[in-house]
């Protein structure tokens, strides 16, 4: 049930919500580990702490700060302890810019009316307080900054550590007019390596948007991810293997001998066809690329288990740079793009874009070379396949995003680099992007869907 008292600040968090892409969610608690002495014994804690808007597909984490100027100048001149005294070994000494020309500041008459209670402070973030002196709501959102910055350097997203902004949706502030009482206060913030947000005087009465007017961008669509994927990007064998299955491109009869993949991809794929929605609006008008390991890895299980068409899609969908990079017996046209587009349209009862780069560019594998040059590389690599070692790597050296329907392997990977990497170490891994289902191969006989069904990448 919510509570009366929380009305405003929810409203706030509403308004700063609808300024922001990609909605994750809205009020989320995260944890991080830290050490807590008791009884003179330390300890490991799992710590909760509150971030009122996850945007930008969870990259971006934003606490929101309703607290009144007038109000936070009388707690910041309460409190009994100078902010130069409140450094400690978190403190990063970032030089992070102060933003302030922001429209999503609450009604004036609603803002006047909020307590300090409003601020939904972190319990957690603020409980040795007393060694500070006297708490105020500005020590405790202090406390809470650096309680975000543990958390966000605990957390991956992506294999990134999310950003952290705290907006003062009720301060005004200008480095060149403000008291250095206030210049002190935002720089404590700035120091634990978060941005701050502030309102800014000309905007501050503009009304926030309304809900019709962006709802487009607040949800997390295939367009919304495609701005933030590079060009080119690495297609693992996942994807490839969805782009020439029967099941991606024409209407398949149910047969007993299908496999309970191949059964359960027929009903997604009847509920949503899987390049047209996902895999064309992410791919077009992006070169594509992919290792000789994934091609290798994709032509043999086309060879062993495709169907003829499948086959045949296999043969324009992606051209080996070299004659080592093809399988025996492979019989590779030389077609021009436009007569692979044509020839692969043939095949396929959805449009294919005019845009969508064919053929695949098929390129050399990069993670030997890259486990000499990246120690984090070296010491998760030990723990991969040959193919993802490939494919990974491969995309992470050369900094492009790597798009692949292996859930799985990418939450190893995730889970590896977290064990092999310190809290902090300033090091992000490789950049890929997950997608929530896949397509197998139809395939000829049952023994073909079973290889394809326990396939893993």
């Amino acid at each position: 049930m919510m509570q009366s008292s929380n009305l405003i600040f929810l409203e706030a968090v509403w308004a700063v919500a609808k300024n922001c892409r990609g909605i994750e969610s809205i009020v989320k608690t995260f944890y991080y580990l830290d050490t807590v002495i008791e009884d003179g014994v330390p300890h490991r804690k799992r710590v909760p702490v509150k971030v009122d808007v996850v945007a930008q597909a969870g990259v971006e984490w934003i606490k929101v700060c309703t607290i009144r100027q007038s109000r936070l100048m009388f707690e910041i001149g309460k409190a009994t302890w100078g902010f130069e005294d409140d450094q400690d070994e978190d403190d990063l000494g970032y030089a992070t810019s102060v933003q302030t020309n922001v429209s999503f500041v609450p009604d004036p008459d609603q803002a006047a009316s909020a307590s300090s209670h409003d601020q939904n402070f972190d319990d957690d973030a603020s409980d040795d307080d007393e060694n500070d002196g006297e708490s105020t709501d500005a020590i405790a959102l202090i406390k809470t900054a650096k309680a975000l910055i543990k958390a966000s350097r605990q957390t991956r997203i992506q294999y990134l550590h999310p950003s952290v902004t705290i907006v003062l949706s009720n301060v005004l502030y200008d480095p060149q007019t403000a008291e250095q009482p206030l210049k002190d206060f935002i720089n404590r913030i700035l120091a634990t390596g978060a941005r701050v947000q502030t309102s800014n005087g000309l905007l501050k009465f503009s009304p926030a948007p309304a809900l019709e007017d962006v709802i487009d961008k607040l949800i997390i669509t295939p367009s919304l991810i495609a701005e933030n994927i590079t060009d080119p990007i690495n297609i693992d064998t996942t994807i490839l293997l969805a782009l020439v299955s029967d099941i991606s491109h024409q209407d398949v009869p149910i047969e007993p001998r299908f496999h309970e993949t191949v059964l359960r991809q027929l009903q997604l794929e009847s509920d949503d066809h899987f390049l047209p929605s996902v895999i064309y609006p992410l791919c077009k008008g992006r070169q594509m690329v992919c290792t000789d390991e994934a091609y290798k890895r994709f032509m043999s299980i086309t060879d062993i288990v495709g169907s003829k068409t499948e086959k045949l899609r296999a043969t324009l969908i992606a051209q080996p740079q070299t004659q080592a990079g093809k399988q025996q017996g492979d019989d590779i046209p030389t077609l021009s793009a436009d007569e692979i587009h044509t020839k692969f349209q043939e095949l396929s009862m959805h449009s294919l874009p005019q845009d969508l780069d064919l053929p695949i560019h098929v390129v050399p594998s990069m993670d030997a070379q890259f486990v000499t040059e990246n120690t984090l590389a070296a010491a998760v690599g030990a723990h991969l396949s040959a193919n993802n070692r490939s494919v990974l790597f491969t995309g992470w050296r050369e900094r492009i995003t790597t798009v692949t329907s292996n859930g799985s392997v990418a939450k190893r990977l995730e889970t590896l680099l977290g064990q092999h990497s310190t809290e902090s170490a300033d090091v992000s891994g490789p950049q890929v992007l997950v997608l929530p289902t896949s397509r197998s191969l139809v395939g000829t006989a049952k023994k073909g869907g079973e290889i394809v069904g326990s396939f893993r990448g």
